[in-house]
This record gives structure tokens, sequence and C-alpha cells, in this order.
């Protein structure tokens, strides 16, 4: 079993091939949730992240931490676009996954790899900032009066 630890993941993730990730809780907003700070944002990160998955409706609200309802309303949009498609119905549930055929889902990564580029530089300058900051103070020692 692999362990996945994502930035932005309250929970570890752990994922095999017999194990289904089951949630991504987020501390800190997705990526595409990040840029455009929608439910439906957080969805298609979710189907990003784990594309090699099915999920019924209640897992994915599970998942994104999204009520039932929002779900049954934004699925439909994201079926119409073939960004996601309906791949069987077990019992009652209807099983959904990511539709890896549609470019969408290519230029939808490529938006998530390039944002998380941007986060990593800003993080990297910050860093470099702090360390230029703190190395200035150890220098530069700032005397107290007694």
């Amino acid at each position: 079993m692999t362990k996945i630890t994502l930035k932005y993941a309250k929970h570890t993730i752990y994922n095999s091939e017999k194990q289904m990730p089951k949630k991504l809780s987020t501390q800190n907003p997705s990526p595409h949730e990040r840029l455009f700070k929608s439910t439906t944002a957080r969805i298609i990160d979710h189907f990003l992240t784990f594309d090699n998955y099915e999920y019924s409706k209640t897992e994915i609200a599970q998942a994104t931490e999204t009520s039932l309802r929002t779900i049954i309303r934004e699925l439909p949009t994201l079926e119409k676009y073939e960004i996601i498609k309906h791949t069987r119905t077990i019992g009652q549930a209807e099983m959904y996954q990511t539709n890896k055929n549609n470019p969408i889902i290519e230029h939808l990564k490529k938006v998530t790899l390039m944002i998380a580029t941007i986060d990593v530089d800003k993080e990297l300058q910050n860093q470099k900032q702090q360390t230029q900051t703190t190395t200035a103070n150890v220098q530069n020692p700032v005397e107290i009066p007694t």
C-alpha cells in the first residue's frame, strides 16, 4: 500500500489498487477551487485527483464535503460537457468516473499543474525572503539598552 500525502489534505490518503480513496478534505482550497471559488471546481478537482475510480453521488458528496443536493445539481453539467461519465449502476447507486477521453480533462490537468507551479514559486519566494530577513537579523543584531 502506497502512502500519499497531499499538501491541501486534512487526511492522509492511502492509495492502492484494492483500496479506493474515500476522502479529500481540504484545509486549503484545491487548485481549481482557489482559482474559481466554487463547488463545481472542488468536484472537478476530486475527479482529476482520483481519475481511476468510480464514485456514487453520496461518495462524491462525502469526499468533497459538499451536500448531496449540490452534487445532484452539479453532476448533469459535468456530464453535459463530458468531463465525467456515468459508468454503471449498482443497486440504486449510479457510479461516475472521469472521462479521460475528453480533451477538456487534459487542459484542466494542465491548468492544475500551472496553478501548482505558481503556488510553489510564491512559497519559495516567501521562504527566500524569510531566510534573508533572518540572516540579516543574525548579522546585525539589535542592541537592547539596559
